[in-house]
């Protein structure tokens, strides 16, 4: 007997199973959490408690989870995750969510600076934002004095992906500095607009704004007559990993591979390079 499609079944569940959720119902989900002090968060069986640290290094920003769909963020809310549990759920991602397409969000505004450092409070990882939330009431002023120097995510070389991004930072050569994922997440958020308003000067194609999030990125910091300046390879095709490590030059190409320097005083993108195309 064929079941009555109107009426709820746990079918899809029970024959998927619950690693392939998303996979099996369209990407939707109902707020799963297996911790009951992390509402609101996409956990399975197996991954990291989204908020538990250490340190500050333990944690990171990511964009909040819409609640219905676990393969598809909201693109506007930014938290602060265990920087393993965000590894985690892009793993996850990667392998169940590649048929899932995710609906279209709003854009989203230029976060508060406090909102992109991660601070662990309380073994809990929470925003600079959210410090005086969780601080003791009760300080000394020594303990005031220390708690009032300004600290920042810890910068380290390697993988680093977001929404609509995936990419490295370089290690810097001798006149250069680790831009830190604060840094990164600030100029990406800016990137799509950027990029779009290059293709209606005609200094891209209007291809270029629509395949954006398919292009790999390398991120290198440098100082330079004081400023400090992150320059953004964009590559549409790399080869094997090497490109994680090494910083990637091509001759020819064109508009298959992109040169932009941002600059962190400013706030802003000031410089794009096209490849010639050959």
């Amino acid at each position: 007997m064929r079941p009555n499609p109107g009426a709820p079944s746990l079918t899809p569940l029970l024959a998927c199973g619950l690693l392939c959720l998303a996979g099996c119902s369209g990407g939707r989900s109902t707020e799963h959490s297996l911790f009951s002090d992390a509402p609101g968060t996409f956990v399975l069986a197996g991954a990291p408690h989204p908020y538990a640290c250490v340190t500050d290094a333990d944690c990171q920003p990511g964009p909040a989870v819409n609640p219905d769909n676990g393969c598809c963020d909201t693109g506007v809310h930014l938290r602060v995750f265990n920087r393993a549990y965000l590894a985690w759920r892009a793993s996850w991602v990667a392998q169940h969510c590649a048929a899932i397409r995710c609906p279209a969000i709003p854009s989203p505004s230029r976060p508060l600076p406090c909102s992109l450092e991660g601070r662990c409070q309380r073994s809990r990882c929470i925003s600079r934002c959210g410090e005086a939330a969780v601080a003791p009431t009760t300080r000394s002023a020594a303990t005031a004095s220390v708690d009032a120097r300004p600290r920042v995510v810890e910068a380290r070389p390697g993988p680093i992906s977001g929404r609509g991004f995936d990419g490295t930072i370089l290690p810097p050569d001798t006149d250069g500095f680790l831009p830190t994922p604060a840094e990164i997440l600030a100029l990406e958020s800016q990137l799509p607009a950027y990029i779009l308003q290059a293709s209606k000067r005609n200094t891209v194609s209007s291809q270029v704004p629509q395949r954006l999030h398919q292009y790999k990125r390398q991120y290198s910091g440098e100082i330079a007559s004081g400023r400090r300046r992150i320059h953004v390879n964009l590559l549409c095709r790399v080869r094997g990993s090497e490109w994680r490590r090494y910083p990637v030059g091509v001759r020819g190409g064109g508009e298959c591979y992109l040169r932009t320097t941002y600059d962190l005083a400013a706030g802003r993108f000031v410089a794009l390079n096209v490849n010639s195309p050959r």
